[in-house]
């Protein structure tokens, strides 16, 4: 049986903040869901705000694949998710989210 290979789409053009998080990618796999995303078919990865994700293949198409913390593994939209803060930063980004 043969099977059809699809060619992927012509690469768009990268938008700056797109090229921020492409570059950020190369030094980093640590994210942070700054948005919900809800998986609406099979391959997606659903997850909620402030979830950790790990983010195991980039595209310039925007649709990133990665692991959630319970090993759910799928895609979803780069503008999604930041870079998660180092160690160093994290202590001090969860006292400023917390209300007085």
């Amino acid at each position: 049986q043969q099977q059809q290979q699809q060619q992927p789409p012509p690469p768009q053009p990268q938008q700056p903040h797109q090229q921020a998080a492409a570059a950020a990618v190369a030094s980093t796999t640590a994210y942070v869901a700054i948005a919900d995303h809800v998986s609406q078919q099979f391959g997606m990865l659903g997850f909620r705000r402030g979830e950790h994700i790990t983010v195991l293949n980039t595209d310039a198409s925007g649709w990133w694949t990665g692991q959630s913390a319970a090993g759910a593994v799928g895609m979803f939209p780069a503008t999604h998710v930041t870079p998660a803060p180092s160690d160093a930063g994290a202590g001090a980004a969860q006292q400023q989210q917390q209300p007085p």
